[in-house]
C-alpha cells in the first residue's frame, strides 16, 4: 500500500510539473514568440538537468570514496 502511495506521488508530481512548462510557455510567448519561449523553457530545463547530474555524479563518487575506505589520498 505505501508503494502505491508513493507511485502516486510521482505521479501527480509528474502531473504538476507538466502543468509548470505548459503554463510558463503560455505566460512568455506573448512577451517573446513561441520559439523563443520553447527555447527559454528548455534552455532552463536543460541547464536544471545538467546541474542535477553534475551532483548527482559528485555525491556517488563521494559516496563510492567512503565505501571503498578511501581517504582522498
Amino acid at each position: 500500500m505505501v508503494a502505491l502511495y508513493g507511485i502516486a506521488a510521482f505521479v501527480f508530481i509528474v502531473f504538476a510539473l507538466v502543468a509548470l512548462v505548459v503554463g510558463l510557455l503560455l505566460a512568455l510567448t506573448p512577451l517573446v514568440t513561441a520559439w523563443g519561449a520553447t527555447a527559454i523553457v528548455a534552455g532552463v530545463l536543460v541547464l536544471l538537468a545538467y546541474c542535477s547530474s553534475r551532483m548527482a555524479l559528485k555525491r556517488w563518487r563521494s559516496a563510492r570514496a567512503a565505501l571503498a575506505g578511501d581517504k582522498g589520498e
